[in-house]
Order: structure tokens, then C-alpha cells, then sequence
């Protein structure tokens, strides 16, 4: 793109004095191919334009999945910038020539000699124009997001970015320029993204409005720091729990002036959730989960689908245990978890990833039997080995994903005081052990392991020496 541009940029300069010609005159001439050269390398850089800012918004949305967990590859920010700076500069070049051709009035000459409709001409030029406004909203990113989970009176931080780096200094004085952070809801997040104009906000946040600056690399950003939100005015509905389980963004105003317009940039960090108390954190997060493993990109606010099949569900608590632990989980281990999600099916068969799961059975419903959810218990037994027994599990010293009937048949061929660790049934967040004794296999337990720390004096092994 940058040597059509320099290639035109001649041409353009060797033309101009023609622009008062008679077109007729200059029929058959190589100036009326030169002319006509022009006005191909145009539409090839209008064309080009359009196809390299879909790439780079494409990028773009590739480090948000990745922001979310999804299983993409992050765009080196870097690299990103340096593209996006070069290709602004490439559009404010072509415009340019666009604006060169239109001062000189050359436009209607070209398109004489070139037998090509002027309109045509002028929509390019208009479209060159759009995509550099949409290139100055897409490349204010969120590099760091605000945490998953906001609660009030306690301070987050959070970072904004510019990709198009000091290209900015080209129309904006970067020391002037500010933004603004509050709190949206699901109706204010979708006013968002149909382009409806409001100040509207749940909340105002503490430090929530900040400087732009540039460091030594180029880089500009905005950080906000020491957050807090004093408020939160949730929706009208008397219902607690949908009150609780609501989905709110940090939206980031900013204001810039460019090509003589003022343009506003809201820019909408992922979902969190807002809460009063800790012991929320484990549904909320059951929330984040759903939401950024199964959201649609271009879905209008906070909507994501009730359904997802198996294999959709297997991958996200494979990551999810593998973030938290270093390992993922074993095919051994999702099947256990199918079987506990689907009960009525055949102990003994494997797990269909075709299989459709819903929301309320992981997070709503629960396990029969029991007064907690699928997903309480696979966090509770998540933060377990989290907590305490990382370095076990990873060493294979915890079986976990074993039902008790499973772990008697395997230790039935054992010999006696052969033991295995399993995540208790009954018990949310516990481990049960099952001990092979000289004619029989006895369970004990479940045990919460309160005394037990990673680092504390105390550890799994002086629990089996004591017992």
C-alpha cells in the first residue's frame, strides 16, 4: 500500500498542471493514461484500506477472546501498534490526495478522460474519512481490564491504550486530552453499542476520571488507579436474586477532535459483576464464566446463550482447572464430571460432546440430593487444590475425580493400606479418603483441611501420619 501511495503521490504532482485542460486535447495522450492510472490506484487503495482495517479490528477482537480466556493466541500489543500507526498515516496520506484532487480540481478531469463515474470518486474519499473514525475508535483498547468482580469501597485499577501510539500528536494535544469511567448496566451497555449518545451510569467511579500520556516507547494510555465505587444503583426489580446476578461494564468516555468534528469514543471493558459481600464471589464468578466462554461477539449487550453442548462446557473447566492448578484436566476427569452433571446416564458409558448442558444445570439446579449446584462444587473443589494441595495434585498424590463405588473397586485389588484422595459427593469444597484395610474398603471423612496450608507448618503428609 505504501508504494501505491508514494507511486500516486508523483503522479498526482506531475498532473496538477492539467487540471484546467480541455479534456478533448488530451484524448489518446499518455496523459490521459497517466490520469487513468491514477484513478485505478485509487480504487486499489480504497479497496486495500478497507480489507487492512478489517484485519486490524480483527486483531483487535482476537486480544479481547484472549482477554476473556478464550483459546486464541494475544496479539503482541506492540506489533499491533506499529501496524495500526503505519496504516493511519497510510489513510491520512490517501486523504490527502483525495483532498489534493479535490482543491485542484482535478476530479471531474480524471474522471472525463477515464470515462468513470465523479460520484464514485467522492464516495471513496468519504469512506477513506470513515475508516479512519473507525480506526480511532477500534484502537482505544482496555489493555488491562477492571477485575471480574467489583466490590464496594475496595479500590481497582485498570488500564486504557491507544494503538495508534503518537499518531495522535498529528490532531490532539495527548497532555489535554482526558477520559471519564462510570458504571453501565445491560439497557445502558446496548444504548452503548446502538450509538445512542447518554451520560447515563449506575455509578460514578472514585479517581474514575484520568490523563492520557505518552511514555518513552510511544505507548499512550490512560491507568486508571485506586478506583472505587461508592455506589451501586442496580435495576428497578424488587427481585434480590436477578438484582444480585445483574452484569454491568466500565464504560470509558473520551473526546476528540479530528477533521474539524467533534467525536465522542465510549469505549466498554468486558462484563463484571458488582458485589457487598465475598461469599457472592462464587456465583458471580459462575456468571463471568458463562459469559465470556459462550458470548457472542457481536451480540447487542449481555446476552449469551442458555444451551452449550458438552464438549463447549469440557474445554472451559479444563482451562479454568488448568489456570488455577497448572494442569489441566484428563479425559478420566471430564468424564466424571458428565456423569455428575448428567446422573442419569449409564455410569459406564463415555461422554457425548454433542451433548446439550444449560445454564440452570450447572449454576441453578441442584445436584440431586444435594443443596448445592454443579458449579459450587466443582469451585469448591477447585479452590481446595488451589489452596492447599497444588503441588500434590500435580505430583498424582489426589485422585479428586472418583466416585466412592469406583474408588472401592480399584482399590479392591490393592493391597491393604493402599489410600486414595477423592472429592467427597455429599460435601462441597471436601476430600475423602478410602483406605484398603486387610478385608475391606472403608471410607472416612469428608475433611475440610482447615488446618492444612501450602506454606504452613503443617501439610497433607503430617495428616497421614497422624492418621
Amino acid at each position: 500500500m505504501g508504494k501505491i501511495i508514494e507511486y500516486n503521490s508523483r503522479l498526482l504532482t506531475q498532473l496538477t498542471p492539467y487540471w484546467s485542460t480541455d479534456p478533448s486535447s488530451l484524448l489518446g495522450s499518455h496523459i490521459q493514461a497517466e490520469f487513468s492510472q491514477m484513478r485505478s490506484w485509487l480504487q486499489q487503495l480504497h479497496c486495500d484500506t478497507q480489507t487492512v482495517l478489517r484485519k486490524i479490528q480483527e486483531i483487535i477482537e482476537n486480544y479481547i477472546d484472549f482477554q476473556r480466556g478464550r483459546h486464541v493466541q494475544g496479539p503482541e500489543l506492540k506489533d499491533t501498534q506499529g501496524v495500526c500507526e503505519i496504516f493511519f498515516q497510510h489513510l491520512s496520506d490517501v486523504d490527502d490526495q483525495f483532498e489534493q484532487l479535490h482543491i485542484n480540481r482535478m476530479t471531474t478531469l480524471m474522471c472525463i478522460l477515464d470515462n468513470f463515474p465523479e460520484y464514485v470518486i467522492n464516495t471513496w474519499w468519504t469512506d477513506v474519512l470513515r475508516f479512519m473514525q473507525e480506526l480511532l475508535k477500534s484502537t482505544l483498547i482496555f489493555e488491562e481490564q477492571p477485575p471480574t468482580i467489583i466490590r464496594k469501597d475496595k479500590k481497582f485499577h485498570a488500564k486504557v491504550r491507544w494503538l495508534i501510539g503518537s499518531k495522535i500528536k498529528t490532531f490532539a494535544n495527548i497532555d489535554q486530552l482526558t477520559g471519564i469511567a462510570t458504571i453501565l448496566n445491560n439497557e445502558m451497555v446496548k444504548n452503548v453499542k446502538e450509538g445512542v449518545c447518554s451520560e447515563q451510569s449506575v455509578s460514578k467511579i472514585q479517581n474514575g476520571v484520568v490523563k492520557f500520556e505518552i511514555n518513552q516507547n510511544g505507548e499512550v494510555s490512560a491507568k486508571l488507579r485506586e478506583c472505587k465505587i461508592m455506589l451501586i444503583n442496580r435495576n428497578g426489580s424488587k427481585d434480590s436474586d436477578k438484582k444480585i446476578h445483574e452484569k454491568f461494564a466500565v464504560v470509558f468516555r473520551t473526546r476528540i477532535v479530528w477533521n474539524n468534528t467533534a467525536i465522542d469514543i465510549p469505549l466498554l471493558s468486558l462484563p463484571l459483576c458488582l458485589a457487598t459481600h465475598v461469599h457472592q464471589d462464587e456465583n458471580l464468578l459462575a456468571m463471568i464464566m458463562w459469559d465470556y466462554a459462550f458470548a457472542e461477539r457481536d451480540r447487542l449487550a449481555f446476552e449469551v446463550p442458555d444451551t452449550v453442548q458438552w464438549f463447549q462446557l469440557a474445554e472451559i473447566l479444563s482451562r479454568m482447572w488448568n489456570n488455577s492448578i497448572g494442569s489441566p484436566l484428563t479425559d478420566a476427569h471430564l468424564k466424571y464430571l458428565y456423569h455428575k452433571i448428567f446422573f442419569n446416564a449409564n455410569p459406564a458409558d463415555e461422554a457425548d460432546p454433542g451433548q446439550f448442558v444449560t445454564w440452570d444445570q450447572i449454576a441453578r439446579a441442584n445436584l440431586p440430593g444435594q443443596n448445592f449446584t454443579f458449579w459450587s462444587w466443582f469451585y469448591g473443589a477447585m479452590k481446595l487444590i488451589e489452596d492447599k494441595f497444588k503441588n500434590y495434585w500435580n505430583a498424582g498424590h489426589i485422585y479428586g475425580y472418583i466416585s466412592r463405588n469406583q474408588a472401592r473397586i480399584l482399590l479392591e485389588s490393592q493391597p491393604a493400606g493402599t489410600f486414595l484422595f477423592r472429592f467427597s459427593n455429599s460435601s462441597n469444597g471436601k476430600l475423602a479418603i478410602e483406605v484398603r484395610t486387610s478385608d475391606d474398603v472403608l471410607s472416612y471423612g469428608p475433611y475440610k483441611f482447615k488446618s492444612i496450608s501450602v506454606m504452613g507448618e503443617r501439610s497433607l503428609n503430617n495428616f497421614i501420619q497422624d492418621y
